[in-house]
């Protein structure tokens, strides 16, 4: 499968570490072996009512909509590719500057954190910034449907030097999809791919650095074998405790012993548990 040599906007944040669900290394493996994501439902569905939503904001807001921007053309230039989006005319918005209109549906549970006209999660605002600068401009409008029955508009300004820094990492980030040389790899971050085996790339296995992990691995081995033998006396200790407070509880379910009131109660497995309270009163002075 051939490189994808362009990134989506939605993962210019990975670039800058505002996004906790991808690293650098994950989305260069992606990019490597050509993987795009595909169309997810909700990508689909916006792809089907993009067009109503962007009429709707227009006249809530009162937007004149000049023409529907090409997505593919933006890629060649800047490498990231943008959402479908709209040339808006001179608004008062933006103080009669070029704009661009992008719409979203969310849920107004989602939109907690997000404030007119431009207060988002570093992540969303990063990735208006990286559509601005796709296209070429300074402001875009973020029309947003919220629940299927209201709207809200937001208005992003991405100035010159913000701009210049997404691209300059962006086309960065693209020569070494290009050329086959992978980011460095966080080995917490990254276990999940590894394990799975999904990574095409792979650290060089330097014999010194290969030794020096299986010493420590060896030596962490042997620290953990004392470790689990204490955990399972324990374990069984607490076992043979819980059961004999179970039996003298009875039938009732209950002992009371000073401050402290031990209750006895089955899960959803029908396994009696014990749960411990202390009552003791605490001072409010």
């Amino acid at each position: 499968m051939a490189k994808r040599l362009y990134l989506r906007a939605g993962e210019v944040p990975v670039l800058f570490g505002e996004d906790s669900s991808k690293s650098e290394w994950k989305l260069w493996n992606d990019m490597t072996q050509g993987q795009d994501g595909g169309v997810s439902e909700y990508g689909r569905w916006q792809g089907r009512l993009g067009e109503p939503i962007m009429r709707g904001i227009a006249e809530d807001f009162r937007l004149r909509i000049e023409r529907p921007l090409e997505q593919a053309d933006q890629s060649a230039a800047s490498c990231i590719m943008p959402p479908k989006s709209w040339a808006v005319g001179p608004s008062m918005i933006t103080g009669g500057r070029p704009c661009i209109l992008v719409v979203q549906q969310k849920t107004g549970q989602s939109l907690r954190d997000w404030k007119e006209p431009g207060q988002m999660p570093p992540k969303h605002l990063r990735r208006m910034h990286a559509i601005a600068t796709a296209y070429g401009v300074e402001d875009v409008l973020l029309g947003v449907l919220v629940d299927g029955y209201s709207s809200k508009l937001f208005h992003i300004t991405a100035t010159a030097e913000i701009r210049d820094e997404i691209s300059r990492r962006a086309q960065a980030f693209v020569k070494l999809v290009e050329i086959g040389e992978a980011p460095d790899v966080d080995f917490s971050e990254d276990e999940t791919v590894i394990r799975q085996g999904i990574a095409i790339a792979k650290t060089e296995a330097a014999t010194d650095m290969v030794e020096a992990l299986l010493n420590e691995r060896a030596s962490l081995v042997s620290r953990q074998a004392p470790l689990d033998a204490s955990i399972k006396q324990l374990e069984a200790r607490l076992r043979v405790i819980e059961t004999h407070l179970i039996h003298m509880a009875g039938s009732s379910g209950k002992l009371e012993v000073g401050t402290r009131l031990v209750t006895v109660f089955r899960d959803g497995k029908n396994v009696p548990k014990v749960q411990v309270i202390d009552r003791q009163e605490v001072p409010l002075f």
